[in-house]
């Protein structure tokens, strides 16, 4: 019941994000875009505007997973964005969902640059635990509002796993890392 109400929370937070966000943005440039490299992608140069970004992916190791995430902010500048998000993670056919903090950083003003990114949150099932995934990727601007984004990276996914002794008769749980090298590919609005 405590995970249910952290979800909704969670998917309250991102909905009340986007609305005030389309709200905020109304009146920038007074509708007036510019096609100049410092106005492209969503980067004003006014301030601090929304950001959505969803990704999908594969973390490779061990347990080997699909994952697909969602994550909702705010574009602070031309380099930083700071978010909320969620997402599936498909792991053992099971479904996890990670509650996180989204933080980016774009090292060049182009249209084409690297990134840093790292989320920090929990994963919410009978079996989570902690999640911390730092990322290296390249950003690819297309328009105004859209860009894809190709990432790299380790995650720490904590989860309490079962074992069972066949020989002794009787099964024990232990929190372990069930993440690994993951591999991500993203479009940005």
């Amino acid at each position: 019941m405590k995970a249910l109400k952290v979800l909704f929370t969670v998917v309250a937070l991102i909905v009340s994000n986007s609305a005030f966000a389309q709200f905020s943005n109304t009146g920038a440039n007074n509708g007036n875009r510019s096609a100049s490299s410092d106005n492209r992608n969503n980067y004003s140069t006014n301030g601090p505007t929304y950001k959505g970004f969803v990704e999908g992916g594969y973390t490779f190791g061990d347990w080997g997973y699909g994952v697909v995430m969602t994550s909702h902010g705010c574009q602070i500048n031309r380099h930083v964005f700071v978010g909320i998000g969620s997402g599936a993670k498909f792991i053992d056919g099971e479904v996890f969902v990670p509650v996180y903090g989204d933080f980016r950083v774009n090292f060049l003003k182009s249209d084409i640059t690297p990134f840093f990114g790292t989320k920090v949150g929990y994963s919410i099932h009978e079996a989570g635990g902690f999640m911390f995934e730092p990322s290296l990727g390249c950003r690819f601007g297309f328009t105004d509002s859209f860009a894809m984004n190709f990432s790299a990276g380790y995650e720490l996914q904590k989860a309490e796993v079962l074992y069972y002794s066949y020989y002794y008769g009787y099964g024990f749980t232990e929190k372990e890392n069930v993440g690994g090298f993951m591999l991500k590919l993203g479009f940005e609005f």
